[in-house]
């Protein structure tokens, strides 16, 4: 049996998180941390994180420099946050995220959208390197 595609929201507000948790738990394995010190405990667990940048008692730079950036080479990350502004958007790009998602309207049923979309493209690459392996 394979494994199930594995997500770790990294989420402090309760009201986002439940609502994360709802478009997902179905189809994916869920993490979740509450923190930046919880989070680098279960990155290595993880396919993708979803990575809310404000996480008290760090910075939104503190977060990026910490979790975000030195995890981007092994795990999708994707950016949760209530920031639009282009400065920030652009940074988190720079820094080699797949994606940012501002949290506001129907944003949830996006991000499931786009989970899949990951899911399926880490599935694809997956064989074709172990095509590559075999041959």
């Amino acid at each position: 049996m394979e494994r199930r595609f594995r997500i770790l929201i990294v989420e402090d507000n309760d009201t986002d998180l439940m609502a994360i948790k709802r478009e997902l738990h179905e189809r994916f394995d869920l993490l979740v941390a509450r923190n930046v010190d919880e989070a680098l405990g279960l990155i290595g667990q993880c396919d993708v994180a979803l990575v809310d940048l404000s996480l008290p008692p760090h910075t939104h730079e503190e977060t990026m420099e910490l979790l975000v950036k030195p995890h981007c080479n092994r795990v999708h990350m994707y950016i949760l946050s209530r920031m639009k502004g282009d400065e920030e958007i652009a940074a988190a790009g720079e820094s080699g995220v797949a994606g940012y998602f501002v949290k506001e309207g129907a944003i949830w049923e996006t991000v499931r959208h786009q989970m899949i979309c990951t899911q399926a493209r880490r599935s694809k690459l997956g064989d074709f390197s172990r095509s590559l392996r075999s041959a």
